[in-house]
């Protein structure tokens, strides 16, 4: 049965797609014991990560060359993944590590463990795209989004238009309505999809990296509820006492992208709540918040604060804002 079309009144007009230059993973993914064991399989795989190259293109490899359907499974690590493979200009995965990158004395030795970022704009749904997504084999089935009064529909492509036993050619894409089920309303406990694991959270968090050059921004995907959950508050409560999270904060970086080691819960398949120890993705925000209320002092000898002491205050160029003030500018 086709999906209904309906208006984009009161819902989210046309997906931001900025242009993404790259992206740093937060996990890694090893040999399952079944692909350990083949010879192939384990020197494709040391092979790839000597070169940079995205786990996703080593299984592809694996796979191909091995015949294992599941050759590597996720490892949750203290550290994140630059691949060169994950980068528009591959040297970028290098600098980023040349940067960024140093030994713990661990035994994970020389990795990513903690990176300073910046964001270009304040909408948190833009920095922080995230919803529940279905896939087939070949492509997106259904998406959730919401709408502009807090309810979360569920999305999916609409039947194409038959003419003379042709599809209709569309314009500007594919047409997209609400799915045929709960009135087009995401419901995850009715949802068949995510009952059985077919419909998952996944998200990703969107910056530029100081000292990285270039105009796209650089992408973190994540599945994590919990790090979502945390971008989110870290964000908000930034904005609810700066007024924005864009820029710098006396010309440094504001956020930092970090992992904890936290004891997170889950349901299993019995029902039973159970809890594990998770490296967990978390946006720190480097900055005494303090600072940012503070009311300006009136020195004891009544003379009024300096302007240097206003600028570091308002955390503002005063030069830039009298000279877009000035009404004889050009």
């Amino acid at each position: 049965m086709a999906a209904n079309i309906v208006s984009t009144q009161n819902l989210p007009m046309a997906n931001f797609n900025p242009n993404i230059g790259g992206k740093i993973r937060p996990g890694i993914k090893v040999l399952t014991k079944k692909a350990a064991q083949n010879e192939t399989a384990v020197d494709l795989y040391n092979r790839g990560i000597a070169a940079g190259v995205s786990f996703s293109i080593i299984e592809k490899y694996i796979k191909d060359k091995c015949k294992l359907d599941y050759p590597l499974t996720p490892k949750n690590v203290p550290y994140f993944r630059v691949s060169k493979s994950d980068f528009s200009v591959p040297e970028i995965a290098d600098r980023i590590m040349e940067m960024y990158g140093f030994d713990n004395n661990s035994e994970d030795g020389f990795q990513l463990y903690r990176l300073p970022i910046v964001f270009s704009i304040d909408d948190i749904s833009l920095i922080l795209p995230h919803g529940l997504k279905s896939y087939t084999r070949s492509s997106i089935q259904y998406w959730s989004e919401q709408a502009q009064d807090g309810t979360r529909y569920c999305k999916t492509y609409a039947e194409p238009t038959m003419r003379n036993n042709r599809a209709v050619r569309q314009f500007g894409g594919r047409p997209i309505g609400l799915r045929n089920r709960n009135d087009g309303i995401c419901n995850p406990i009715d949802c068949p999809e995510y009952q059985d694991k077919k419909c998952n959270l996944t998200g990703s968090l969107r910056f530029s990296i100081p000292g990285i050059p270039g105009i796209s921004w650089i992408e973190l995907p994540t599945t994590s509820f919990y790090s979502i959950q945390q971008f989110t508050a870290s964000l908000s409560n930034v904005i609810s006492i700066r007024g924005r999270v864009s820029g710098l904060h006396n010309n440094k970086p504001i956020f930092y992208l970090t992992k904890q080691r936290k004891n997170v819960s889950r349901i299993d398949d019995s029902g039973k709540p159970t809890r594990i120890k998770q490296w967990i993705t978390e946006l720190e925000a480097d900055i005494d918040m303090t600072q940012l209320f503070q009311p300006m002092r009136i020195p004891q000898d009544g003379s009024t604060p300096s302007l240097v002491e206003f600028e570091e205050l308002a955390d503002i160029d005063m030069n830039s804002e009298l000279e877009m003030d000035n009404p004889n500018r050009d």
